[in-house]
């Protein structure tokens, strides 16, 4: 039971410097990427994101992402095992395309002072939180 809390506090706090210093810029582009492309480039982003100490919800989120990742599901066999993470990552990945379209899509319907029907968002303006809070939604459906 010990080793089991001491692999899972060392698996969170690997996910977490993960997150912290690599995986949130990326994250951040790659939501801005999906805002651009499925409204046909109908979005353009202006200014800068400007953070200090950056998200923290997303550090933890990512952390226990992280945890669930790793340390659950491990009694199975590893042909389980396998399928079953590369179901997990199939449906984060499909549903932060979806959210990320359905958000941008309804961000371009909301403006009322378009020109040429392109409408311009500042980089912090995007609620990534909401999209990294639909991710915990999906971490356990596959355990």
């Amino acid at each position: 039971m010990i080793k089991k809390l001491l692999l899972g506090t060392f698996i969170f706090i690997v996910g977490f410097i993960i997150a912290a210093l690599y995986l949130e810029s990326f994250f951040l582009e790659l939501i801005q990427d999906m805002f651009v492309f499925t409204t046909n480039n109908r979005i353009r982003f202006t200014g800068k994101y400007f953070y200090i100490f950056g998200r923290l919800y997303f550090y933890f989120s990512f952390g226990i992402a992280f945890l669930f990742f790793l340390f659950f599901g491990f009694q199975e066999k590893k042909n389980v095992i396998i399928k079953n993470k590369i179901l997990q990552i199939l449906i984060f990945s499909i549903s932060l395309f979806l959210i990320s379209a359905i958000e941008a899509n309804l961000k371009v319907i909301q403006c009322e002072n378009c020109i040429d029907g392109i409408r311009n968002l500042y980089k912090g303006s995007v609620s990534y939180d909401f999209i990294y809070k639909f991710y915990f939604v999906n971490i356990p459906t596959v355990n």
